[in-house]
């Protein structure tokens, strides 16, 4: 990563939070590559984390320096749908969400 990390960022936080949802999907939605040492990328994450099913979706700003792709800055959005006990686990398991992913 290069540039500056959010205000507020913890690093081991952000590592132990990634251990503890359940990650279901990652989609590339749009790329772009304006300038030879400049891309965008817009994906969506989806995951479990406290019983909601929560998407994530960012454009990310990618730059080549020295021939390696690094990070620079994204602006993420998300939103979150609580997941009844009774609801298919969105997992695709096909059982419902109290005998599969729920914590």
């Amino acid at each position: 990563m290069t540039g500056e990390a959010l205000e507020g960022f913890n690093k081991r936080d952000a590592l132990n939070w990634s251990k503890v949802v359940k990650w279901l999907s990652l989609r590339v939605l749009d790329s772009s590559l304006p300038l030879p040492t400049k891309g965008f990328v817009t994906f969506e994450a989806q995951y479990i984390e406290d019983n909601h099913l929560c998407h994530l979706t960012e454009k990310s700003e990618f730059e080549n320096i020295k021939g390696r792709w690094s990070y620079i800055q994204g602006t993420p959005e998300t939103s979150s749908k609580e997941i009844s006990l009774n609801q298919r686990c969105p997992c695709g398991s096909n059982k419902k969400f109290k005998r599969c992913c729920m914590h």
